[in-house]
């Protein structure tokens, strides 16, 4: 019986037998669940910048003449969080389940690329 692909993008390849990615095969018979899960980007950097920016602030606060220095780069430091707060941003994971347990598959910043993975793999599965 020929591979019939069902999508590929370079990163991901699903085929009537497997689902391929860049870390691992895995053989479609074996899937029980494919789902899309939302990662949460971390706020730690951005987080900090702001408070890093706030202290250099108030360290030129106590003396306008001599701290004005102080206060602008602690006033670039905390709009470099806002900045930094504003462009991070989450992504999307593939989830397969396995009689192996749970692992995730491939990850995107595009929703649609992740959508596009499971309705493949999802459709791989009922036509097989």
């Amino acid at each position: 019986m020929e591979e019939k692909i069902y999508y590929d993008n370079g990163d991901v390849k699903v085929t009537n037998t497997r689902v391929v990615t860049n870390k691992q095969t895995y053989v479609l018979k074996n899937i029980s669940l494919v789902e899309s899960e939302k990662t949460a980007s971390s706020s730690c950097l951005p987080v900090g910048v702001i408070i890093a920016g706030i202290g250099t602030a108030a360290l030129g606060s106590g003396s306008l003449k001599n701290g004005w220095p102080f206060i602008l780069t602690g006033l670039i430091l905390v709009g470099m969080g806002v900045y930094l707060a504003k462009m991070s941003t989450s992504g999307y994971v593939v989830k397969i389940t396995t009689n192996s347990g749970n692992s995730i598959a491939y990850t995107s910043y595009t929703k649609s690329e992740v959508d596009n993975v499971i309705r493949a793999i999802n459709q791989a599965i009922i036509e097989n």
